[in-house]
């Protein structure tokens, strides 16, 4: 049996100084999502957020950071696909209702779900993980 050497029982208790490749993934995490802007991300919530860390080959969690740099709370995939849904459903609706001659409210809830959507896709700060503005100023101040 070839010997190795003396058994010293400190040797086996120091660790080797070897790096275990964290530094070297977290700057190449760094280096990519540098690149990654919120317009990139924008066109991509329409994708489940383990899709879209996939494909910018980062893990869900920093994807999860970069979105917080931007002030995503959330991934809005679900919320998007919920609003689609509601849109769909008011749409078909309301060219239900005016084949019978009938005119609801359709309108104005259809108007007030697309401008959610469209608020998802803008980077304002202000906006909350629920969906709606944080503080509605708009609707509070009447001059």
């Amino acid at each position: 049996t070839p010997d190795s050497g003396p058994k010293d029982s400190t040797q086996s208790r120091v660790p080797k100084m070897q790096h275990s490749g964290a530094e070297s993934r977290e700057s190449a995490t760094r280096s990519i999502s540098s690149g990654i802007s919120h317009e990139i991300l924008a066109k991509h919530f329409h994708l489940p957020l383990t899709v879209v860390s996939k494909k910018f080959g980062l893990c869900p969690t920093a994807l999860k950071k970069l979105c917080r740099k931007f002030g995503i709370v959330r991934w809005p995939f679900r919320k998007l696909k919920m609003l689609d849904k509601k849109i769909a459903a008011l749409r078909a609706e309301a060219i239900y209702a005016s084949g019978r001659g009938d005119s609801g409210k359709q309108g104005g809830d259809l108007q007030k779900l697309e401008q959610t959507r469209a608020r998802i896709f803008v980077s304002d700060s202000r906006w909350s993980s629920a969906g709606s503005l944080e503080e509605e100023e708009d609707e509070g101040e009447e001059e």
